[in-house]
């Protein structure tokens, strides 16, 4: 007896106007960009009392938040999850550290609400200066969307140099979601993007 079991495939493309024959060289190093103040528009979140729910720590040593964010990552990508409460802020109100299935550490972001996502990305945004395209190695800010909808942006999708370093930022607009990782190969992780998807 024969079964036969279709498997969907999900591809990744960037959109960007760079020209795709340029080859991947090495761009200028930009310093750390954290998560950071987003606008005058975006009020901070005051601080929770440490009984609220979402801001107390379980015994598994995750708050509810981060529990949530965990509960969106497809556990076949996303492995050895551990809280990264250091990049939680006034728009990031879960953060996690976690291993991709080839090893490469990923973080995960949750957002209060789009405007803390969008006024992150622009913060984020400004810090680059662009001099190409991410599928070339180069700092970029740009969009992504599936090769299956072409016309329909994902969301944004952020390169950059960091201390030796190559940095894929890239969000899930509609999920209020980000991951971010980093290589010393520009290439490969670039590559190794394309195939990843870490939501369930």
């Amino acid at each position: 007896m024969l079964i036969a079991v279709a498997v969907p495939v999900i591809a990744l493309t960037a959109a960007s106007s760079d020209n795709p024959k340029t080859g991947p060289s090495a761009g200028p190093t930009l310093p750390v960009i954290p998560a950071g103040p987003t606008s005058a528009t975006t009020p901070a979140r005051p601080s929770t009392p440490s009984t609220t729910p979402s801001t107390t720590r379980s015994t598994g040593g995750l708050t509810a938040a981060e529990n949530d964010l965990e509960a969106m990552l497809d556990p076949a990508e996303m492995t050895d999850c551990v809280e990264n409460s250091d990049d939680e802020d006034s728009d990031i109100d879960a953060s996690l550290k976690c291993r991709s299935n080839n090893g490469t550490t990923v973080r995960a972001f949750h957002y209060y609400d789009s405007g803390s996502l969008h006024g992150d990305i622009k913060y984020r945004s400004d810090q680059i200066t662009e001099d190409g395209a991410c599928r070339n190695g180069r700092n970029s800010v740009e969009t992504w969307h599936l090769r299956s909808d072409p016309n329909v942006d994902v969301g944004s999708l952020l390169c950059y140099y960091d201390n030796g370093y190559y940095v894929i930022f890239w969000s899930y607009d509609d999920d209020l979601v980000a991951f971010v990782a980093g290589s010393t190969d520009a290439a490969a992780l670039f590559e190794w993007w394309k195939g990843f998807d870490p939501l369930t």
